[in-house]
């Protein structure tokens, strides 16, 4: 392919994952092959999401935050997979402040982060 529709990803594996720390009972789903979550910020400042994570029993409170650097500049919502059969779907919500919640079927049900990327607010 032309070296413009590479850039995106070559930019996205010389960044730096870093750890999410989990909140309120969210728990690392990594042992389902995914990865522990994590997130990147290219240079570009478009941060990408990775692995999975078990969400809180009370899906109305944060499972993580964001730090500063790697939050959106408005409210964004993503559709993310939910459980283990990724045949249904649940609902990865990122406010501005950086608090992130999930919503899905059930509670402490399984989200993956893969394919999440949104740009920084500044």
């Amino acid at each position: 392919p032309p070296r413009s529709t590479l850039f995106p990803y070559m930019t996205l594996f010389r960044s730096v994952f870093h750890a999410l720390t989990l909140l309120n009972g969210a728990k690392s789903a990594q042992g389902y092959g995914t990865g522990a979550p994590q997130f990147a910020v290219s240079a570009e400042g478009v941060v990408y999401l990775a692995g999975s994570l078990m969400g809180p029993a009370n899906q109305s409170l944060p499972a993580f935050v964001m730090p500063k650097g790697a939050r959106p500049g408005y409210y964004d919502c993503f559709s993310v997979y939910s459980e283990e059969s990724a045949q249904v779907l649940g609902v990865l919500h990122i406010y501005a402040n950086g608090q992130a919640l999930v919503q899905g079927p059930g509670t402490s049900d399984f989200y993956s982060l893969a394919g999440v990327s949104y740009v920084v607010g500044y």
